[in-house]
């Protein structure tokens, strides 16, 4: 018999958790799982303006779970200009 997997914590108690950090968040959805539904629960994900301390965002791409490795160019760029936000320019890395 398969047993689905509860998460111990309601909706609301992730958004309390997550919300409230101060550190430079961003998230990579994956477009499958966004049809899916899978984000319904939690619809703080994809509403930057849930995050109190303005340092939230999110990028809807296409794929599934594994587009990280299927497809890193499809969020390269968008993780490096994310790490590199806010840092002086330097002329050599």
């Amino acid at each position: 018999m398969k047993s689905p997997f509860v998460l111990p914590f309601t909706a609301e108690n992730l958004r309390a958790m997550y919300t409230q950090t101060d550190v430079p968040t961003l998230a990579i959805l994956a477009q499958e799982l966004v049809d899916r539904g899978l984000y319904t629960h939690v619809p703080f994900v994809s509403d930057e303006n849930a995050w109190p301390n303005g340092n939230y965002r999110y990028k809807v791409v296409p794929g599934n779970h594994d587009l990280h490795v299927n497809t890193p160019w499809a969020i390269s760029d968008d993780v490096a200009s994310f790490l590199l936000e806010g840092y002086p320019k330097m002329s050599k890395l």
